[in-house]
């Protein structure tokens, strides 16, 4: 056997090694998304050892129950949803309409991304105050966000259940696939998302690093992913260096909350 047809041979081999490997890692993909049970015991497993859920657990243990049952139920039509919907099409926007508006001080990102959501559900009323820092106060309140720790990502969630008529959740550094779904989801029903972000992944932070929550108000499912532009958050941070809304790249949330969370609603 010559060299080229030798190589040939062992290139195809590779090849076929590798096709048979990712078949059968799909497979068992498969295997866990179309047993419930499977998928519950390994969210469960993951998210037991969270500090934000053991939290949420000790405060609530049937309601952080009942969350990971959504997530289940969340991931499993994300994965029905990939087999037979394509991206692209028409209606590819979704947005909330939202007043602009600065955190009353340097630890309310919390409740300033959260009155944004409320505000795009239209239930801005139902929140005390007659101003956006005594409506901040009011969730602040109601969060326990405090100068010392902020706001805890299951505690936003639970004020945020308070005013949706859907139900959110938090989701622990999840795929970019089910970002894609989750965002588009939650803001096709009024139901902004929110990132509990490391800023340094936005371009328009240039290398400033802060752990900070953003509202995303805006996906244009049309532009890919890496393109600034595919979505954006309104920042209402109290420097104006940073506040304001921005376009921000799918990639960008997506490598902001590695390790963190998205809280948004369950499909």
């Amino acid at each position: 056997m010559n060299k080229i047809r030798k190589t040939m041979l062992i290139t195809l081999v590779i090849l076929l090694t590798m096709s048979a490997s990712s078949f059968a890692y799909e497979k068992e993909a498969d295997e866990v998304y179309l047993n419930r049970d499977l998928l519950e015991k390994e969210i469960w497993n993951e998210y037991i050892k969270l500090d934000e859920f053991q939290k949420h657990y000790a405060e609530n243990p049937k309601d952080a129950e009942a969350m990971i049952d959504s997530i289940v139920d969340t991931k499993m039509q994300i994965h029905r949803n990939n087999s037979i919907t394509p991206r692209g099409g028409q209606g590819t926007i979704a947005y909330i309409n939202f007043p602009q508006f600065k955190q009353k001080n340097s630890y309310y990102c919390g409740p300033a991304s959260a009155l944004t959501a409320i505000y795009g559900m239209g239930e801005e009323s139902s929140v005390t105050g007659s101003t956006y820092n005594a409506k901040q106060d009011t969730l602040a309140y109601n969060m326990g966000t405090s100068s010392g720790i902020g706001t805890y990502v299951y505690r936003m969630r639970n004020e945020l259940n308070n005013y949706s008529s859907e139900q959110y959740n938090y989701y622990y550094a999840p795929t970019k696939n089910d970002m894609w779904w989750i965002i588009g989801g939650s803001l096709l029903s009024d139901n902004a998302p929110i990132l509990h972000a490391n800023t340094r992944e936005f371009s328009y932070y240039e290398n400033y690093n802060v752990e900070h929550y953003l509202t995303i108000v805006f996906h244009n499912t049309a532009i890919d992913d890496d393109e600034i532009g595919c979505m954006a958050v309104m920042d209402n941070h109290y420097n104006d260096d940073y506040y304001g809304t921005h376009d921000i790249s799918l990639d960008e949330a997506y490598e902001s909350i590695r390790g963190r969370y998205l809280i948004g609603v369950s499909l």
